[in-house]
């Protein structure tokens, strides 16, 4: 008997036009958005080959810089503009430049590289003195030496690794999250919306050129703030649907009664299904894709380092984490987020048992977690992704880990399914 319900309960859901359509649109969003990451990254490098074509051209025109120095830094363009053909090649070069420059030089003559990258305020040639002013190589304040530092570490465990297969990041510290850059200290004395709309285009050319293959960019997914959103706003319709759409079906519930399926049964069973489901929109199409790129020899590795805050307030610091261990704990934290999701459509969906009056309600807990910030026992929160997998996050709160999140969230969903299945045990309807 139990195996004819599931059965009945799986073929229901799959009938659903919304389902199939939402694991289609999935499977296809996943690889427009990895090809089209070849393209932004195509389009970065030659946006980044103009910059140091002007920095050829500025250093022919500027008048005060003597001819040694003008000679000095047209090699290092033109060096670093032949290395731009090759991550490999352009990994090693950059690497010799942060290696023998972290925190402590000024001169040119010793540069491999140009440090003109995208995303710092470099002013080479500034007030007519003939010396650039390195700023965030200098180590002049704690956050630039903290990511000359940062940077440098991960480019030795690349190195190390022979992990040669993107090009070198710069913007390390919390690299994923978008608004740590865009109102950043500017030291060049432009206006205040100038600043940002400078800060704005480095950090969208950064972010679309940094995650490029399979693994990087299934995580870069993880850590945006509005794709997670935007596919648990489409869980929230298609299983309120599948639930509330029982209250308004009578052919339905004429053969759930004469089957003699208990209210127990029943709600657990619907959400159990949904559950199940839910991890496969997720799993299926990531492994999909990650075979694909696999096959094109372009899924990179999961040993790939990515850079975390600490979680212990009273070590405040960083440390590397690979994308497989990283993976291994953002994962688990979105099936969990997806659990606690369903369980409120469960409880508001057998409180009011109207479509629309269960998808607004829910619709509004899941968006109002944007304006909220990182509260650690608030499990809401976490319907930001990127706070939830992040350590920055906790460095920020003061407190917490992944490990509580995943407690808070299960904690959070078996409330919720309790309260749900007792509103709904007391409710005369099925």
């Amino acid at each position: 008997m139990d195996q004819t319900y599931i059965s009945f309960e799986i073929r229901k859901l799959i009938r659903q036009k919304f389902f199939l359509l939402l694991a289609l649109v999935i499977s296809i969003f996943l690889l427009v958005g990895f090809v089209y990451q070849f393209y932004a990254q195509k389009q970065f490098l030659n946006f980044y080959r103009n910059e140091i074509d002007k920095q050829i051209l500025a250093n022919k025109r500027d008048v005060h810089v003597d001819g040694n120095t003008r000679q000095i830094f047209n090699r290092m363009y033109q060096r670093e503009l032949q290395d731009l053909k090759n991550p490999a090649q352009y990994f090693k070069g950059y690497f010799r430049s942060i290696e023998n420059n972290q925190g402590i030089i000024r001169q040119a003559s010793v540069l491999p590289y140009s440090a003109n990258t995208v995303g710092f305020d470099v002013n080479y040639f500034s007030n007519g003195t003939t010396n650039p002013s390195l700023g965030w190589l200098d180590g002049s304040n704690s956050s630039d030496s903290i990511e000359t530092q940062s940077t440098a570490k991960e480019m030795s465990i690349i190195k190390n690794k022979k992990l040669y297969f993107l090009y070198p990041s710069r913007l390390l510290s919390n690299e994923t999250i978008f608004n740590n850059y865009i109102s950043a200290p500017n030291t060049l004395g432009l206006n205040y919306n100038t600043r940002i709309h400078n800060y704005q285009k480095s950090a969208r050319l950064y972010l679309s050129r940094f995650y490029t293959y399979g693994w990087n960019y299934l995580y870069s997914i993880l850590q945006n703030q509005f794709l997670p959103l935007i596919f648990y706003f489409s869980l929230i319709l298609v299983f309120t649907y599948y639930l509330v759409s029982e209250f308004q079906n009578s052919l339905s519930g004429t053969w759930l009664l004469t089957q003699k399926i208990s209210k127990k049964k029943f709600f657990f069973v619907k959400y159990a299904i949904s559950l199940i489901s839910s991890m496969l929109l997720v799993v299926i199409p990531a492994g999909i894709l990650i075979f694909i790129t696999f096959c094109l020899g372009r899924s990179g590795s999961l040993n790939y380092p990515i850079f975390f805050w600490k979680n212990d307030p009273l070590q405040a610091g960083y440390y590397f984490k690979t994308i497989g261990s990283s993976l291994l704990v953002a994962l688990p934290i979105v099936l969990l987020t997806v659990a606690f999701l369903l369980s409120l459509v469960f409880l508001f969906g057998v409180w009011f048992q109207q479509i629309w009056a269960t998808a607004i309600f829910c619709s509004l807990i899941l968006f109002s977690s944007m304006f909220i910030n990182h509260w650690i026992y608030v499990p809401i929160t976490y319907f930001n992704t990127s706070q939830a997998i992040d350590g920055y996050s906790y460095f920020q709160a003061g407190s917490g880990n992944q490990s509580l999140t995943m407690l808070i969230l299960l904690t959070a969903t078996t409330i919720c399914l309790l309260i749900g299945y007792l509103i709904f045990n007391k409710k005369r309807s099925i």
